[in-house]
């Protein structure tokens, strides 16, 4: 990826992801993803941010139409810059877990209720932050 700046300089790194799966039985499944993303920053001032993390998921399917995921991960995300009103450089611990419940109603209608505990904690105590998220959709594939 590929940063063209005037103002700051132009800059290059890469971004990288590797995941497996496995599926115990037609029931029962896992997925792990390892993950090094590269992002334009919305920070004033800032260029960009790195995150490298890991997350992975657990999937059991009761019956045909009906299944719950449980879902972890944990990454870390470094700004490229000091922010404006910053001392140093901007760095996040990430950890969130949640579950979710999917309920197919056909083959191209389903719906899924989610709950997730995302947690950041940063190396500048004012950008921390705890979030629950409580979420249901509704999807319909044409």
């Amino acid at each position: 990826k590929m940063f063209d700046n005037k103002a700051n300089g132009n800059f290059g790194t890469f971004a990288a992801s590797v995941d497996a799966s496995h599926y115990f039985s037609d029931y029962n499944s896992i997925k792990l993803i390892g993950a090094r993303t590269v992002n334009e920053s919305s920070l004033q001032g800032t260029r960009y941010s790195v995150y490298t993390g890991f997350n992975g998921e657990y999937t059991h399917r009761f019956l045909d139409r009906l299944s719950t995921t449980l879902k972890g991960s944990y990454g870390e995300e470094s700004f490229s810059d000091i922010a404006p009103g910053d001392l140093f450089r901007r760095n996040h611990a990430i950890a969130q877990v949640g579950a979710s419940v999917q309920y197919a109603f056909r083959r191209w209608l389903d719906t899924t209720l989610e709950y997730y505990w995302r947690q950041k904690n940063s190396n500048i105590n004012i950008y921390d932050s705890i979030e629950n998220n409580i979420s249901l959709t509704l999807k319909a594939f044409f």
